[in-house]
């Protein structure tokens, strides 16, 4: 069965070469200039769980470690 036009994986532009993402989670912005394609990443925000910390821990301690 062939795909429907418009449905499925884009296939590539003509004359931009393939972008690799640094990694799945990356939003990938194109935009066209005089001179060329300008690509830039964008990321998500994110938030991370660290367990196991001291209740007294002060934000200048938690900077330390990491």
């Amino acid at each position: 069965m062939m795909p429907m036009p418009g449905f499925g994986a884009p296939g590539p532009l003509r004359g931009i070469p393939p972008v690799s993402k640094p990694n799945p989670y990356a939003i990938v912005e194109t935009k066209s200039r005089d001179d060329g394609m300008e690509v830039s990443f964008k990321y998500p925000k994110s938030k991370i769980f660290v367990g196991g910390l001291d209740f007294k821990l002060t934000v200048e301690e938690l900077k330390q470690h990491f």
